[in-house]
């Protein structure tokens, strides 16, 4: 199958624009996979994204010093690379193909996708995690033993640098919930 002609890349359209990419039926969806060479990556950042290419060189030279580097790319701007780059750049290719697809955006959506695996109770376990009358529920332990009674529908995290505990319907909220808290940090110097 030969690839379609490449003719620019947009991120999440407005509606009037998806709407006539819609109606002209010769768009290709994209699910935000890229793949090429570190090479290419580097040489598409410095001419399309020059803050992030300054900012891998960065990263690179403090790779030894963990809490150097832990500062520097938690200080990155927020940007995802569709907008950084993909929408910049004319050096792609497409690949159409239909599969399956799962975007693990949250702990609702990687529960979703766990939960194959889960037993009748729909629990997804990590670690060392004891539990009674509990259902619906991704738990994930990771020094200490989290020990769950009556739980339903709940995402317990733990992690070295902290405990996450919240419903499943609103653990979209997590990423909102971690910027606050990260601004807090850094107005606290």
């Amino acid at each position: 199958m030969k690839a379609p002609k490449f003719s620019g890349f947009k991120e999440k359209p407005g509606l009037a624009t998806a709407r006539k990419f819609l109606a002209a039926g010769n768009y290709l969806w994209n699910q935000g996979l890229f793949a090429a060479p570190l090479g290419v990556w580097e040489s598409e950042f410095k001419t399309h994204a020059p803050y992030y290419h300054n900012a891998l060189l960065a990263l690179r030279q403090t790779a030894g010093s963990l809490p150097r580097l832990s500062k520097l790319y938690l200080d990155l701007e927020s940007d995802a690379i569709d907008y950084a780059l993909m929408e910049r750049t004319k050096n792609l290719v497409v690949i159409p193909a239909r599969y399956e697809w799962t975007d693990i955006g949250s702990f609702f959506d990687l529960h979703k996708v766990l939960k194959n695996s889960a037993g009748a109770d729909g629990n997804v376990l990590r670690g060392n995690v004891k539990m009674i009358n509990c259902e619906d529920c991704m738990i994930h332990a990771s020094e200490k033993p989290i020990i769950a009674i009556g739980l339903t529908g709940l995402v317990v995290v733990d992690t070295p640098d902290g405990l996450l505990v919240c419903a499943k319907e609103q653990a979209q909220l997590v990423g909102q919930l971690s910027k606050k808290l990260q601004a807090e940090i850094d107005t606290r110097g």
